[in-house]
């Protein structure tokens, strides 16, 4: 069996954390998790979601936990394509699976969210069709 984590950073709990101690910590919680043998660490894409999810950019987040980390395979889940240049993704796992030394695991989604696609002026109803279009760019 293997074991892992999802990880959606709130803090919801406790508001008047700041950024830096809710970053700190959820490293921290990686290195135990990959210092106690955990096969996979996953983090949620959020954007404006205050309090329920407080990672806009995962990749950024999963590029620091590969230089404190060894074994544990580390992923985003999901990458919400609708609401990224496919090219960027790709470039973006490119980098990552060369920082972790091959331990990426990649979540690719259309999105929950329609606040994240209204703030970002993408229509809610087309994410059916930006996503299967971004997956033809990225099939190689």
């Amino acid at each position: 069996m293997q074991l892992g984590l999802f990880d959606h950073m709130q803090k919801h709990d406790n508001p008047a954390r700041t950024y830096v101690d809710l970053y700190k910590n959820h490293l921290e919680v990686l290195e135990f998790a990959d210092q106690a043998g955990m096969d996979f660490y996953f983090v949620a894409e959020h954007h404006f979601d205050m309090g329920f999810s407080e990672c806009p950019s995962p990749g950024s987040f999963l590029g620091a936990a590969s230089q404190r980390t060894k074994q544990i395979r580390l992923g985003p889940l999901v990458y919400v394509l609708p609401l990224w240049n496919p090219v960027r993704v790709a470039e973006e796992v490119a980098l990552l699976d060369n920082l972790t030394e091959g331990r990426l695991e990649c979540g690719i989604g259309a999105g929950i969210g329609p606040f994240s696609f209204a703030a970002y002026n993408i229509p809610w109803d087309q994410k059916r069709e930006m996503t299967l279009e971004a997956l033809r760019h990225l099939d190689p």
